[in-house]
């Protein structure tokens, strides 16, 4: 090991990959693998990965890593006896199109897109596939069309130059054969105020487009074209938020056609947002679904007289949507988590649709800012959002939930498992109104359907459970209790319920059961083999939790714990059976300030000088944990724990022998036993619905119900990476952390829907039909007069933007209190700030003002906020002092009770009082200063003009201490440590070091590490609590937050063993897929300075190849000692061990 970071030679890096990049950029369902497979394709920026589709569940078959940043993909349908093909492009406009036979990945074809521009336009990139011609038509890079060849120019090597539309919205090829066999592609452009269908035909010996039709004058909501595979005349259909245009192949033969000759097909609803995806059905192309910018999910029926349009529900914004078979679907999401969901009628309402998630891949991005949370427990906070789609997620290392096997039924509510013997469980599964049962082989997994006597299977099972000594199983459905076993002695239906009150079960595990209906509860006592059932017990109030003491050694049949209805009281009772049923009052304790009472828990002590502990949960999501003796009562103290937000429940369980409470809630999570003052650690899983343990052979197993699965799992030691999630109706920019609340203050910024009503401005020449319900945002009632002057007249009166200061409760994981601006000022920047003899929690608030009196409205001046976060149960937010400046602050720092901020043109230094910010120093020495970050007693300081700058902050002064003058920008910069500094430019990093001449200092690029991802914000650090003493040579990290969502962490590492990870990374590189032309040997990167660190993405991939394949790959020859022991290797093994270990590196 070495002494704090400092190396011989220059530095050397690596970086590791805790959370990849989670931003889908293109996804394909398709038989890729094989002719008959059935595979969805998503491309990352990053990567591509191949999922198969299996029943209800996606599973990763295939990862391929490119090497570079990607931009889209695109299908490539082939014969029915050949597998499918992909097309892919990157961010350099190099493309390849590539397939998977005989277990390996071929390319068909690669080449280039020649541009001058490069940099997609904003607008994206737009392909169109012809599978029939071999034809690929790609735009967006710039005002022309690139058109590749397949099938018959296969001599071209890149795509071939054709001038084109400027502005194109959605573009498709057209089947045109029932006239002519020219290729023939359809092209929606944007021309100021409207649209323009077009029709081009390709002229490869001018390389040009013919323009074979034209309409003008298309309304500006219409986004997408649809061109059904049943037609092949030209037919397309032009899909908008008011209407559906059809374009028919009698059109090609008219002149000057306008909007007015089209056939038009009013909505039964208004789709109040442009369309941004469609997905044609797999089986019937005359039926196709899309999905709208706000997220509403619509069907469309192609009849003979018109379209049929359904609204199906709510799904996240949708970029790309694949329809798979029958009702599912997978939407991909650019801004929220992408779903794969099915469309379900409604069991009650048949009129009506149900989307039923059936997984999803999360999307943690575009992260804007990070912080350091808890700095014992390395937990990072990051925040971001896009179109009012904000999120605040605490990300940490958790213990793992393993899902040991699953079980999946339509409408499954309740599902139980009894452990029969070491071979064979038999589990229950209830739906909503019925129960089957099978026996499950623990061994080989096969599942046995059998029925049992005496079971009710025509009602929903509540419970089911099992007594061994009399093999007697005991159900309670909604309609009653039933006893039956092997040997045939049936009580069936016992005892009839009423489930119009609440029905709640509990046993002592020794045949002892209490069965509680409204304000009765019914015993059983299973250890009587004559007769199981003892009787029942009427109470004055009804009773909403029961639960009864698992412990031996009583003179009584047994204890419970009770809470009633609308009671805060918690009530011990004991039933003894000697002359009839008597049940009487023990003990009676208070809980101050509680909540509705959920869940009531009775859980023995663990030795004898361990007293009982009775846990109650509430529905706001706290356990109240209060020891209790049955001879001596309650004990007047009680610990109150805040798990989450919502109804909560617990159950006991074991993770790796060690006795634990589990919290059962929407974040559940658990804690050991007599540890649960700390911090909870939490799974990242929703078990709200239905969730319980169970052991088998010693094994502790929960069962939790998700999306009509239930899964059995079980909890182990190790760690992996999880989220706690806040999604909010806000984009959120900045946000500071408060430790003595444990609040975070986030700058958010709500825009308002003046871009939806611009979309809305046209069409509104015919007469509108009697629309059906609105949809998510407001649509106008026009009157017939002058419509288009009353949107006019609401767009000029409603506000651009509203920024807002948001308190959120970590505790809770909710806002609990929110402070508006003036209009016309935003919230740039936030931090916290210590203010001398006051001990309240104060932050700086950085703003910009936009002057509206101006004949133009710009931005011209700013404010700096002091603000206090005050109450200890109702917090509020107070503005304590404010000072009005002559700039925007587009970005603060704080030292104690001084702010360092950014105007413009100059950084200043101001002291913070109660009441006032007193300038302290100002620096005039740049352009547009956006961006400033503090390490001890340096300042780094980007400016998007010209330079990075480091400061000095001694004595109340700011002084250039040195400088790189350059024009390329930045995102994010940061100070590394005394000698060392980074900026980040695109997907790029620089590694900046200073350099002495004899006339000033300045600072020089050492380093560029390209990593193919934006990042937008750097803190010192790393995610977790890990044991960095296993891998030797590293020194000091830092973590990278990216706009596609990925945490990347940066370290300092030993020279010797950088030099000795580069062999093995250059080993695995070389042997990936060479996706791109450019796709060069890692010794020429090197040489060429294109690689100058060590990625640990490609160890994570090698330890996924199979086991010859990775032996193949890293043979022995070439391979140095190992720089930690310089032990040399002549086992394949040991080396692979070694890279394992890497490979773990987050």
């Amino acid at each position: 090991m070495f002494a704090e970071g400092r190396f011989l030679d220059e530095k050397q890096f690596l970086i590791s990959t805790p959370i990849p990049s989670s931003l889908i950029i293109g996804s394909e369902y398709c038989n890729f693998t094989s002719p008959t497979s059935k595979n969805l394709v998503l491309a990352f920026s990053d990567r591509i990965e191949v999922y198969e589709w299996r029943g209800n569940t996606l599973t990763k078959e295939l990862r391929f890593l490119p090497g570079c940043n990607l931009a889209y993909i695109k299908c490539i349908r082939n014969k029915k006896n050949e597998s499918d093909l992909i097309f892919v492009i990157n961010s350099e406009f190099e493309f390849s199109i590539f397939g998977f036979n005989n277990g390996e990945i071929y390319f068909a074809m690669k080449g280039n897109i020649i541009s001058n521009y490069k940099r997609i336009r904003e607008q994206g990139v737009q392909i169109a596939v012809c599978p029939k011609q071999g034809k690929i038509a790609i735009t967006g890079m710039d005002q022309n069309l690139y058109v590749i060849d397949r099938f018959e120019r296969t001599d071209r090597k890149n795509a071939e130059f054709i001038k084109g539309p400027l502005d194109v919205v959605d573009m498709s090829f057209i089947d045109y054969s029932k006239f002519k066999s020219e290729t023939r592609i359809a092209m929606l452009v944007h021309y100021e105020s409207c649209l323009h269908y077009e029709v081009y035909e390709l002229d490869y010996r001018t390389c040009s487009l013919r323009n074979v039709l034209s309409i003008k004058d298309i309304p500006i909501h219409c986004t997408k074209l649809y061109c059904p595979q049943i037609y092949n005349d030209g037919t397309t259909f032009i899909l908008g938020g008011v209407c559906i245009y059809i374009v028919r192949g009698g059109n090609f033969s008219e002149k000057k056609l306008t909007v007015n000759n089209l056939e038009r097909i009013e909505l039964d609803a208004v789709i109040d947002n442009s369309i941004i995806s469609i997905a044609p059905f797999n089986e019937n192309p005359s039926k196709f679904a899309f999905c709208d910018r706000a997220g509403v999910l619509f069907t469309a029926d192609i009849l003979t007289n018109g379209i049929h349009v359904e609204i199906i529900g709510n799904i996240n914004p949708t970029a790309f949507l694949n329809h798979l078979e029958n009702n599912i679907f997978f939407a991909s999401s650019m801004i929220k988590d992408s779903i794969l969901f099915s469309v379900e009628s409604n069991t009650e309402n048949p009129q009506q649709t149900n989307i039923n998630i059936l997984d999803s891949i999360p999307y943690y991005g575009p992260i804007t800012d990070m912080y350091m949370v808890n700095e014992d427990d390395q937990v990072i906070g990051i925040c971001g959002g896009d179109g009012k789609n904000g999120f605040l997620t605490l990300v940490k290392h958790s213990p793992t939930f393993r899902c040991a096997w699953e079980f999946v039924a339509v409408g499954l509510h309740r599902f139980y498992v009894v452990p029969k013997d070491i071979q064979y469980n038999i589990c229950f599964a209830s739906t909503l109104n019925k129960t089957i049962t099978f026996v499950l082989s623990t061994k080989t997994g096969e599942r046995i359907e059998m029925t049992f006597p005496g079971f009710n299977y025509e009602s929903r099972t509540l419970f089911v459970s099992y007594h061994p000594p009399s093999e007697t199983f005991f159900q309670v459905t909604d309609e009653g209790v039933s006893i039956t076993n092997f040997n045939d002695r049936i009580f069936n239906n016992c005892q009839l319920l009423n489930d119009d009150d609440l029905i709640v079960v509990s046993t002592n595990n020794d045949g002892v059961f209490v069965v509680a209906n409204g304000n009765t509860i019914y015993i059983y006592n299973l250890n009587d083999e004559k007769n199981s059932v003892v009787g029942e017990y009427r109470f004055d109030k009804k009773i909403t939790s029961i639960d009864l003491l698992k412990a031996k050694g009583f003179n009584s049949l047994a204890y419970f714990v009770v809470i009633f209805e609308f009671v805060p009281n918690i009530h011990v009772f004991k039933i003894n059976i000697d002359d009839g049923i008597k049940v009487e009052h023990v003990a009676e304790s208070t809980i101050e300030n509680i909540g509705i009472v959920n869940d009531v828990k009775w859980y023995c002590g663990s030795d004898e000088k361990d007293s009982d502990c009775i846990v109650v949960c509430d529905f706001s999501g706290k356990a109240y944990f209060i020891d209790f003796n049955v001879e001596s009562g309650f004990k007047s103290n009680y610990v109150v724990v805040s798990v989450g937000d919502g109804a909560l429940e617990t159950f006991e369980c074991s993770v790796k022998g060690q006795r634990a409470i589990f919290f059962s809630c929407e974040n559940a999570g658990f804690s050991p036993w007599r540890r649960w003052n700390s911090d909870i650690p939490k799974l990242n899983i929703n078990t709200s619905l239905q969730a319980y343990s169970y052991y088998d052979n010693d094994i502790s197993y929960i069962i939790h119900m998700e999306h009509n699965t239930a899964k059995v799992s079980y909890l182990t030691d190790e760690k992996e990476i999880s989220y706690d999630k806040l999604e909010i109706d806000y984009d959120l920019t900045r946000f500071a952390y408060d430790s003595k609340n444990n609040v975070l203050l986030a700058v958010a910024v709500k825009g308002s829907e003046a871009d939806y009503y611009e979309a809305s401005m046209h069409d509104f020449d015919l007469l509108k039909p009697d629309y059906g319900p609105r949809i998510h945002f407001p649509f106008y009632e026009l009157s017939l007069d002058d419509e288009k002057k009353e949107i006019a007249e609401d767009i000029k009166n409603c506000t651009m933007e509203n920024s807002y200061i948001v308190l959120v409760s970590l505790d809770h994981m909710k806002v609990e209190a929110m402070y508006k601006l003036p209009p016309f000022e935003i919230a740039l920047c936030i931090k916290p700030i210590k203010i001398p003899s006051h001990l309240g929690s104060f932050f700086v608030v950085g703003t910009a003002v936009e002057k509206q009196d101006l004949s133009q409205p710009e931005i011209t001046d700013g404010r700096l906020l002091l603000i206090e976060v005050k109450g200890d149960y109702q917090k509020t937010i107070e503005i304590r002092a404010e000072k009005s400046v002559k700039s925007p602050v587009f970005s603060i720092s704080t030292i104690d009770d001084k702010v360092i901020a950014t105007m413009l043109n100059s950084v200043r230094m101001f002291k913070c009082t109660l009441d006032d910010f007193k300038l302290k120093h100002s620096k005039y020495e740049f352009l547009r200063a956006n961006r400033i970050e503090i390490y001890g007693e340096k300042a780094i300081v980007g400016d998007a003009m010209r330079s990075v700058s480091i400061l000095t902050t001694k004595k109340d002064n700011v002084d250039v201490y040195s400088r790189l003058t350059d024009s390329r920008g930045l995102t994010a910069v940061h100070i590394f440590d005394d000698e060392c500094y980074i900026r980040c430019v695109e997907n790029c990093i620089h590694i900046l070091t200073e350099c002495q001449t004899e006339e000033f200092r300045s600072l020089q690029i050492s380093k560029m590490l390209y990593i193919g991802v934006q990042v937008n914000k750097i803190i010192h650090g790393h995610i977790g609590k890990v044991d960095l003493s296993k891998y030797a040579g590293i020194g000091k990290c830092l973590t990278m937050a990216t706009l596609e969502g990925s945490l990347m962490t940066l370290f300092e590492i030993d020279p010797k063993m950088y030099e000795f990870l580069k062999i093995i990374e250059g080993k695995i590189y070389d042997r990936l897929p060479r996706f791109f032309e450019s796709h060069e040997p890692s010794e020429i990167l090197r040489i060429k300075g294109k690689n100058q660190f060590v990625n640990t993405d490609y160890f994570k991939y090698f330890m996924t190849l199979p086991f010859e394949t990775r032996k193949d790959i890293l043979r022995l020859e070439g391979i140095p000692p190992y720089p930690c022991t310089n032990e040399v290797f002549d086992r394949y093994e040991t080396l692979e061990n070694i890279l394992s270990l890497w490979s773990q590196l987050f």
